[in-house]
């Protein structure tokens, strides 16, 4: 079973192979990181003038057996 959160808007957007080419900020960058180190899926879709969304999913299986120890 997946557990997930999508994280959707309707703003400027942005063109996403252009994120790792920035170089003033790293948001996107350390979530993507942070996600990978926690098994979970991180998935940005964006284009310009049409918004963004955010989805992350997490197998339930995970969670479990983390919390099991």
């Amino acid at each position: 079973y997946l557990w997930g959160i999508e994280i959707v808007d309707n703003g400027k957007g942005f063109e996403v192979s252009a994120v790792p080419k920035k170089t003033e900020s790293y948001g996107l960058e350390n979530m993507a990181e942070r996600a990978k180190e926690s098994n979970i899926a991180f998935v940005i879709n964006s284009l310009p003038l049409h918004g963004t969304k955010v989805s992350l999913e997490v197998s339930l299986q995970e969670v479990q057996s983390k919390l099991m120890g």
